[in-house]
């Protein structure tokens, strides 16, 4: 009696909507909005092991320019010394062990803990002959004509009245000197850049599509240099080194065509002062014009097919996954540091 007495009296003063059951609204989606959603998901997971290895690489370059810092200024303290760690051939090593601890170490690191194996990424096969020397000429004008443009970038920021400040590290003298430089300029990244960019980053984007992964991991290649006068020039250069790889299925080229350019780069620093700036720019135009009168030769000779990349089966357009790569949290991060970074450089 009770209980039918308090029921009544709830219905009455609070409706019917107390006791029925409220309606759960429940989205629908379409097979193949699932699909799109699905492959979203899968993209953002492995932009954001991306992300992760990159910011991690900045993050370490950060701690390690502090420590260095902090132990110039201890060195400095006990022995009165303030020149020990910043000498051309000491600065020339820590480049080296740089280089070594980022892409050897923590790249590979962050994608072996998210379950990745690196021998699935990364390939040293041997590629087909017709192949290696028209793209490593043509790889070397490529380069070339990247280095030139990223001079004007310097002449372009004087116009506009900002001196672009980017440090420049001095070369150490001798025959032990230039060897140091050599490993650190041109053998060491030209080895473990092209692993960790053209191997580990572009191998891990190829699910979603060739063209995706080449401009993705080019994006990445160029904005972690964090200035605006290489930024441009690592991008560009980053885009015909991945296509090197995507079309011999090897890292060989593109190692080859990176060490060729760090190495022109620091013989021509090597040349003696007496040497006249205008000799050193017309030997290095005439050899620009040789590497890219051969290479272009060589290309004519492949087949047409032979620069077109095979298209992606994903469902999302090449615009959406590019969205969502740039948009996925850690890569967002690594991106915004880098680019503030670039323009600390800048001084009006």
């Amino acid at each position: 009696m009770n209980e039918n007495y308090n029921e009544q009296l709830n219905k009455e003063t609070f409706g019917e909507s107390v006791t029925s059951t409220p309606e759960v609204f429940i989205p629908y989606f379409s097979p193949e909005e699932k699909e799109k959603r699905e492959e979203k998901r899968k993209l953002k997971k492995v932009s954001n092991t991306v992300g992760i290895s990159l910011l991690a690489v900045t993050v370490f370059t950060f701690l390690l320019s502090l420590g260095l810092s902090f132990l110039s200024i201890l060195i400095l303290a006990l022995t009165g010394k303030s020149d020990v760690l910043s000498t051309p051939a000491v600065n020339e090593t820590v480049n080296i062990l740089y280089s070594i601890a980022v892409f050897g170490g923590i790249v590979t690191a962050v994608f072996k803990l998210s379950h990745y194996r690196i021998s699935d990424l990364v390939s040293f096969k041997k590629t087909e002959k017709g192949l290696v020397l028209p793209l490593f000429f043509f790889g070397i004008a490529f380069c070339a004509f990247g280095n030139i443009a990223a001079s004007y970038m310097d002449a372009f920021f004087e116009g506009i009245g900002i001196d672009y400040a980017v440090p420049e590290i001095e070369k150490p003298d001798g025959i032990f000197g230039f060897l140091l430089t050599i490993i650190a300029t041109a053998i060491v990244p030209a080895l473990l850049e092209e692993f960790a960019f053209r191997g580990i980053i572009l191998g891990s984007l190829r699910k979603f599509g060739d063209t995706f992964a080449l401009i993705a991991s080019s994006i990445c290649f160029g904005v972690l240099h964090s200035n605006f006068e290489q930024i441009p020039f690592a991008f560009f250069v980053g885009l015909f080194l991945g296509f090197a790889v995507l079309k011999t299925g090897s890292l060989r080229v593109s190692i080859a065509v990176h060490f060729y350019n760090n190495l022109m780069s620091v013989l021509i620093n090597y040349l003696p002062d007496s040497v006249p700036n205008e000799v050193k720019n017309i030997s290095y135009v005439i050899i620009l014009l040789i590497t890219l009168v051969i290479g272009i030769f060589m290309l004519s000779r492949v087949d047409k097919d032979f620069f077109a990349i095979e298209k992606s089966e994903t469902v999302l357009t090449e615009k959406e996954k590019q969205k969502t790569f740039l948009t996925s949290g850690f890569i967002l991060a690594f991106l915004i540091i880098n680019l503030v970074q670039a323009c600390l450089y800048i001084v009006i």
